[in-house]
């Protein structure tokens, strides 16, 4: 590099720094917690957090979405999947609503829905009874040769680093689990956008400005019809805004249950330790 180029680029560095404007990418590579809000909302407010943990060689992505409505109280969801690191294959996923919790054990060519009684924790789930189940066959691939790879909506959202989703127009499929069923949804890239954003850095305790290039990723249900199923209990299609280089989600946006219009969750924190 020239020495009017070091300069230009000097100065260049230097003046975004003094509108405290970070422009190095990849801010967002090797998150541990992302946490998302979304402001009022037809009298309804949200926050959500995506946390990944690794243990015994098990990765571990764990959501928690806690909804408050005027005169009412929050309404809170957990989820918890697990993840062979080995194999790159989903164990099992267990959700946790206010008045049931759903466990789903995947294996090879199927996974088992399992009902149980409320729990308050992942750990009380464990040791729970189950109530009642019913088991759901993977169709195979298009070529024959072997059942499809199943994933819930934190595996698919966590897995998109790793989809071949680079630019407009770029599409793939994934299988996703239901409690009603296996369902296609396809992913595609339909918008491209270079943004400020802001959001705390949660080992730094502070805020930081950064100059992203973001794609719109829109995931949509070969049906049309997903039940809340998706990303922090959203239905339907989901669009979903990622870092270009990360592609790590950094805004949500969908439908939820008995509320009209979509819902928009947007990144405001993150923790890379």
């Amino acid at each position: 590099m020239g020495l009017r180029t070091a300069t230009a680029s000097a100065m260049v560095q230097s003046g975004f720094a003094a509108l405290g404007l970070n422009r190095e990418t990849g801010f967002l590579e090797d998150w541990n917690v992302l946490r998302f809000e979304t402001g009022p909302y037809f009298m309804f407010t949200a926050s959500a957090e995506l946390r990944r943990t690794v243990q015994n060689g098990l990765l571990l992505l764990d959501t928690s979405t806690i909804g408050r409505r005027a005169g009412s109280r929050p309404l809170e969801n957990r989820t918890r999947t697990t993840i062979d690191l080995s194999s790159g294959g989903i164990v099992e996923t267990c959700k946790l609503a206010r008045t049931k919790c759903i466990r789903y054990r995947y294996k090879n060519g199927c996974y088992v829905v399992e009902f149980l009684p409320f729990a308050d924790s992942f750990e009380e789930a464990a040791a729970g009874t189950v109530r009642s189940s019913v088991s759901y066959s993977l169709p195979l691939d298009e070529a024959g040769r072997g059942p499809v790879q199943i994933v819930d909506f934190a595996a698919l959202v966590y897995g998109l680093s790793r989809q071949p989703l680079y630019a407009l127009g770029d599409t793939t499929t994934q299988w996703l689990a239901t409690s009603t069923g296996p369902r296609e949804v396809q992913i595609r890239v339909a918008e491209e956008r270079k943004i400020r954003r802001t959001c705390r850095d949660l080992d730094l305790k502070r805020y930081r400005t950064v100059q992203t290039r973001e794609l719109l990723v829109r995931v949509t249900p070969a049906d049309q019809e997903l039940g809340p199923t998706g990303f922090m209990g959203l239905m339907g299609p989901t669009a979903i805004w990622i870092d270009a280089d990360t592609r790590t989600p950094v805004e949500v946006d969908g439908r939820l249950p008995n509320l009209p219009g979509h819902l928009e969750l947007d990144l405001t924190g993150f923790s890379v330790r």
